[in-house]
Formats: structure tokens, C-alpha cells, sequence
């Protein structure tokens, strides 16, 4: 009798060990799991960063080659993509933000002169004694698609600093100002934006 509970003890204490060790075993390969779960998620955070972080320098050089190439309407379509990759509190550099106003300044600029020049021989050819009415028309149409391509890129400077540069300074009262100049230069024909009266 006695043997016989020493038998069945030791087949319960084999049992009883046997389960803690697999527990043991387990609970270590979910832990392993965990942790391996937990390295692949901030290896693929950190490759994320890194992959936007190289768009973004892309995106920073494809506009300072289009402005060493004077193709102004890439420089804005580079910085664009810049400004709406931006997330709260992160905001533009000195540089990037220079790159912005650059890119507006020139794409504006050249249509301004066109619409110079075009509006001085629309004006000759009105205060010509014989009008010749086909002349004031073309030269009309062309001021006046000049003026639409004016009111469009403004209307644009207008939306990026409203949809991503502003949200983006947030407490960057040197980011802000620079964008509230560019934000009235830029309102020839729309009103500048309430909080530009806010403290």
C-alpha cells in the first residue's frame, strides 16, 4: 500500500512538473513572439520614417532643380507635395519655407509680366483712331486667360498655406507670420483669413 502511493505521488508530482514546464515553455514562446512582434512593428515604423524622410529630400531637390531650370510650375508641384506630407507641430524649414515662397513668387511673377504686356497693347489698340476690333479682341481674351491662370495660382498659395501650413506651425509664430505675409501678398482678389485678426 505504501509503494503503491509513493507511486501514485511521484506519477502526480511528474505529472504536475511536466505541465509547469510546458506552461513554462509557452509562456516563453509567446513572450518570444511578443517581442518579436513588437521589433518588427518599430522596424517597419522606423522604415517609414525613413522612406518619408527620403521622399521628402526628394521632393525638396526636385524643386531646387526646377528652379536652377526656371520651370517654375514643377518648383510649386515639388513643394506641394512637401507641404502635404506635413503632420501637426512639424512644419517647414527656413529653407523649405523660402523654397515655397520662391516657387509662388515666380510662377506669379511670370504671368504678371505677360499680363503687362498684353495689357499695354490691348491699350494701344483701343486708343488706336481706326480700332480694328479682331486685334482688341485677341489681345482682350489673352489678358483675360492670364488674369483666370493669376486668380488660379493664388487661389492654390492660398489653399496650401490654409489646408496644411498653418495647421502644421502650430505654435511657430515666426512659420505663422511668414505665412500670414504670403497669405495677404497672395489676396489681390480674396479676402485674408479671420485668424489673421486673432491673437
Amino acid at each position: 500500500m505504501l509503494l503503491r502511493n509513493q507511486r501514485l505521488s511521484l506519477y502526480f508530482w511528474g505529472h504536475a512538473t511536466v505541465c509547469a514546464l510546458l506552461s513554462f515553455s509557452v509562456s516563453r514562446c509567446q513572450s518570444r513572439q511578443r517581442t518579436t512582434n513588437r521589433t518588427h512593428l518599430a522596424t517597419h515604423t522606423a522604415e517609414e520614417e525613413r522612406k518619408m524622410t527620403t521622399e521628402r529630400e526628394a521632393n525638396i531637390y526636385e524643386a531646387k532643380l526646377a528652379e536652377q531650370a526656371e520651370r517654375y510650375d514643377e518648383m510649386v508641384a515639388a513643394i506641394k507635395k512637401v507641404a502635404a506630407s506635413l503632420k501637426t507641430g512639424e512644419g517647414l524649414s527656413v529653407e523649405e519655407r523660402n523654397i515655397f515662397s520662391v516657387a509662388y513668387k515666380n510662377v506669379i511673377g511670370s504671368r504678371r509680366a505677360t499680363w503687362r504686356i498684353v495689357s499695354s497693347i490691348l491699350k494701344k489698340e483701343e486708343d488706336r483712331p481706326e480700332k480694328i476690333e479682331m486685334r482688341i479682341k485677341h489681345a482682350r481674351a489673352l489678358a483675360n486667360k492670364v488674369e483666370g491662370e493669376m486668380n488660379s495660382i493664388c487661389n492654390d498659395c492660398l489653399k496650401v498655406i490654409d489646408d496644411h501650413l498653418l495647421p502644421s506651425a502650430a505654435s511657430d509664430a515666426e512659420s505663422k507670420t511668414f505665412y500670414y505675409k504670403m497669405y495677404v501678398l497672395s489676396s489681390f482678389t480674396y479676402p485674408p483669413p479671420s485668424s489673421l485678426y486673432q491673437d
